[in-house]
Parts: structure tokens; sequence; C-alpha cells
């Protein structure tokens, strides 16, 4: 899945609905986690996540997942009526793609609540918790 640069943000519709197979295999990332932080910015929303459960990526205990904003006639970024929507202290399953050394979570993906990824999570299996920081 390719995203615009963070200065060209373009609108656009959803495809149909991926397999979890298919995203996965196209994901940089695939984790479950806690929004514990969030960031408004120019051209996207930057959410901090506490890892819960990894089945794909850099087995972080936290990171940080970009919320991509649209350019409109007007000049002004604004979010897109399908972009997914996180909310501190809740869980989510993210499949996360990189776009302009970031990581990008789409309202066109799976990403979604934990308790709505029952199909996700049953279909992925087992995955792995996330590797501590190192102590300095």
């Amino acid at each position: 899945m390719l995203f615009p640069p963070l200065t060209e943000a373009v609108s656009f519709k959803c495809g149909p609905s991926r397999s979890v197979k298919a995203e996965y295999k196209d994901a940089a990332m695939v984790f479950a986690g806690e929004v514990i932080f969030e960031e408004e910015r120019k051209l996207s929303k930057v959410y901090r996540f506490k890892v819960e459960q990894w089945w794909k990526g850099e087995e972080k205990e936290t990171l940080e997942v970009h919320v991509l904003k649209s350019k409109l006639s007007d000049g002004k970024y604004r979010f897109w009526a399908e972009q997914v929507r996180f909310q501190k202290g809740e869980k989510y399953l993210v499949y996360g793609f990189m776009g302009n050394n970031i990581l990008v979570a789409s309202g066109c993906t799976r990403t979604g609540t934990l308790i709505s990824a029952q199909e996700d999570l049953k279909i992925l299996g087992k995955g792995h918790l996330p590797k501590p920081a190192p102590k300095n």
C-alpha cells in the first residue's frame, strides 16, 4: 500500500476490503496495543501505542503511528471520512504501512478496535510479546 508524500496528502476512497492474509503480507508491522498518547500535527495525527502483542515488525514496547490528513481545495488539511480514528486508552489491532519513513495507519485497512478484530486474531494466531527496551 502506497501513501502520498506528507506534503501532498490527497483525498481518496477505499477499495474493497482485503483478506487478513493479504493485509498481513503487505503490512510493514502488525501489532495489538493501547493508545497512550496523541499529538495533532499539520499533516497528520500521531498516536503512541503501548504494544501488547506483535505478529510482524520491530517488536518494540512502544511506537508511533501516523494517521494522514488530506489537503482540501481550500488549502487546509483535514481527515477524510473513511480515515481510522484512534482514541487514547482504547486497544487496537493495527496493520501499519511505511510511508516517507513513518509508520502509517489507514481506514482502508483491517486496522480496528481489538474487540472487533476476533476474525483477524484467529487467522493471525498467537503473537509474541514486545522486547523490553535496553536499560541504560
